[in-house]
């Protein structure tokens, strides 16, 4: 019998890269507030006012004076630091004919504030559209930033990842952009594994790797295996708090095991499975859910990389979070989590028999069944989806099992209806055409009269809720299984 492995989670989330950017505000910045930026904040009249400068500000940033060079971009950093409004904002600062003279600033190794200022302002201009980041890697900037990687300045390296990281994180051509830039994928690993990084810099450079990493098409693959020894380390409990990297690299994780079965063996043989699951007790769910989505994409790899995570304690991890619900007192895990979980039990279903009855013994699939019941649709599907691969790939007893103990029958009957969304309606019917051609196996090797589970499908409802989308007038892929059900119990 075919199992039914499906990658409904990989395709939603990963099909393509979503833009990932950071604007640099005042809020997030790495140093002290200047006092001046709280201009920012203001109504539009304040906006309007600042953007009135932008003549004068151009002057002031060719002046011989440093203090007025530095006053000047600073305020040019101010105007593009004001939230709301950003796209218009940076069109303005790039039509005032500001930005070439903020890359030269740039590249003033002999005033390192000024390079500091400046790096920030062209990142907040990097923060937005695709056709600004675009406009900016055309003026050059990507080898400079990657030259400030190793600045002796603290503060200029981090805005350099920083502005490295939002334009990786605009599409893949700009991250394959800054993966082809020499030096610039090296530096960002050699930094992350240099010894008392301050945490914000750990996690931007966690961060932008995570970005040079994400996406389809993938990364070439030499980059993958770069990057994994880092990724390991950054998600040590014993060395890296959450709040350092550990939640960036756990996705960029995810980003490596995202695809065919070569990319998730990289992974596996790097041994970080125990550390990803043990993330799965986490009660972050920042941290909680890479790991888990990680988890879940080398469920999709081969027997042996599925077999790779049931040598952990990951089925008790994963009972444990599908029960939560149905636990008094007990804080249960948000739907997408549970989603994630169904998605990853369906995908183990999809394996061996001996994975299937891994599954069984580990007490997961009553929960399972019960979140089939779930007032979230993403939920309730993927937990189908689990019960549909058992009656198919599973032996005779597995198959009993879910129907005679746990009454899957009656779940599918519960969702076959004509008014339910259509592809959780097609997922439930060949759910019930499974148990049939799994009855036709057993009346054929135990010799008997009729299908043993014709007579269920009246009792439990189903037969009559096939019958109704049957007949429902419109054509559609869930009436056709209907008749084609109908067509097989009735011969």
């Amino acid at each position: 019998m075919d199992t039914m492995m499906h990658d409904d989670c990989v395709m939603i989330n990963l099909q393509a890269l979503d833009i990932n950017k950071k604007t640099h505000s005042i809020q997030n910045q790495p140093k002290s507030a200047n006092p001046a930026d709280a201009q920012q904040t203001g109504p539009d009249s304040a906006l309007n006012s600042l953007l009135a400068t932008l003549p004068s500000l151009g002057q002031a940033l060719h002046s011989k004076e440093p203090l007025q060079q530095m006053m000047a971009v600073q305020k040019v950093r101010q105007i593009l630091s004001y939230e709301g409004q950003v796209s218009s904002v940076i069109s303005e600062v790039i039509n005032a004919g500001v930005v070439p003279c903020l890359i030269e600033m740039l590249q003033r190794n002999d005033a390192q504030e000024l390079q500091f200022e400046a790096a920030w302002a062209l990142t907040n201009i990097a923060s937005d559209s695709s056709e600004h980041t675009t406009w900016l890697v055309g003026q050059g900037v990507v080898p400079i930033f990657v030259g400030l990687l190793g600045s002796s300045s603290a503060s200029v390296t981090e805005q350099a990842v920083w502005g490295l990281s939002n334009i990786a994180g605009d599409s893949t051509h700009m991250r394959d952009v800054v993966l082809s830039s020499q030096g610039a994928f090296q530096s960002i690993i050699q930094l992350l594994n240099t010894p008392s990084l301050s945490s914000s810099l750990r996690e931007n450079l966690a961060w932008a790797l995570s970005n040079l990493l994400r996406g389809t098409p993938h990364p070439p693959q030499h980059f993958v295996e770069a990057a994994i020894p880092t990724l390991r380390a950054l998600i040590d409990v014993d060395t890296t708090a959450s709040g350092s990297g550990m939640v960036d690299a756990l996705w960029a994780l995810s980003y490596c095991t995202d695809g065919e079965n070569d990319r998730i063996e990289v992974v596996v043989r790097a041994g970080v499975i125990p550390q990803l699951v043990f993330h799965l007790s986490s009660p972050d769910e920042n941290v909680l859910l890479p790991a888990l989505r990680c988890i879940g994409h080398i469920a999709t790899g081969s027997e042996q990389q599925t077999a790779a995570l049931l040598t952990t304690n990951l089925l008790q991890q994963l009972t444990q979070l599908v029960a939560a619900p149905h636990v008094p007192g007990k804080e249960p895990p948000s739907d997408t989590i549970l989603k994630e979980c169904c998605w990853t039990l369906s995908n183990i279903s999809a394996g061996t028999t001996a994975q299937i009855q891994q599954l069984i013994s580990s007490g997961v699939f009553p929960h399972v069944v019960s979140l089939t019941a779930s007032s979230t649709l993403k939920v309730r599907k993927e937990a189908l989806w689990c019960i549909c691969n058992v009656l198919s790939g599973g032996t005779e007893e597995h198959v009993r099992y879910l129907i005679e103990e746990l009454g899957s029958l009656s779940v599918l009957a519960k969702v076959i209806d004509p008014a339910q969304e259509p592809e959780l309606l097609v997922v439930a019917l060949d759910g019930v055409q499974i148990v049939l051609n799994n009855g036709e196996t057993f009346k054929a090797l135990h010799s008997l009269n009729v299908n043993p589970y014709h007579a269920m499908l009246n009792n439990t409802g189903v037969a009559a809720a096939i019958q109704a989308v049957a007949a429902t007038p419109s054509a559609s892929a869930a009436r056709d299984v209907a008749q084609g059900i109908l067509a097989m119990a009735s011969s």
